[in-house]
């Protein structure tokens, strides 16, 4: 009978690891409004086949999934009643939408913006995802305020270089040669290139 117990211990583990299956391997891009994240992500997603999770989708009428949708009416609630996401609620609904990439391999646009969303994804998603790569594509100050023209979008930057510039930077040291920061000043070309070759010398693909 104590065998039987064993054997059915280890059946059942077996069992567990393959429904999980393969981690996620994620590629992080993070930058200001400012900076030409969007288009770099997009071009750097589709020449290496990554599945592209774009956070702004979740405010702009791009999601077709119902647990999501429900996540989106939390955001707007939190973001009319305290003029910010929560990280646990934005941690939830990047996960939510990982889950819908058609591949294993996702590069998140836009998320995390600070520690704390970095620690409530560590937290939610740390047994599913490993962090593979974190581009911070990297802007002047000055340039960064040039998204501020009225007083929420000057928030926005304030919160940036105070608190996410820093983060970012911290991450050099937390996540070694993981961590890559890109002058997001030069040429789009020069961008595309750079971020292939990172790419490519990793081998995210």
């Amino acid at each position: 009978m104590g065998c039987l117990g064993s054997n059915t211990t280890s059946t059942v583990q077996e069992l567990k690891k393959a429904v999980k299956g393969e981690k996620y391997r994620i590629v992080f891009m993070v930058g200001a409004e400012t900076s030409p994240l969007e288009v770099v992500a997009k071009k750097a997603a589709d020449d290496f086949r990554h599945s592209l999770v774009n956070v702004n989708d979740l405010g702009q009428g791009k999601i077709q999934n119902v647990l999501l949708n429900a996540i989106v009416k939390d955001i707007t609630n939190e973001m009319q009643n305290n003029g910010t996401i929560k990280s646990s609620t934005l941690a939830k609904a990047v996960g939510l939408m990982l889950n819908t990439a058609k591949d294993k391999r996702v590069l998140i646009e836009g998320f995390p913006r600070n520690k704390e969303d970095m620690d409530e994804w560590d937290k939610q998603k740390s047994e599913d995802a490993d962090t593979v790569c974190f581009f911070f594509v990297d802007v002047p100050d000055d340039k960064v305020y040039e998204a501020g023209i009225d007083d929420i979008s000057k928030e926005k930057c304030r919160k940036f270089v105070e608190e996410s510039k820093p983060f970012y930077e911290s991450l050099a040291s937390t996540l070694g040669d993981k961590f890559v920061k890109i002058d997001g000043t030069k040429s789009e070309t020069d961008l595309n290139n750079e971020i292939s070759n990172v790419f490519t010398s990793k081998k995210l693909f």
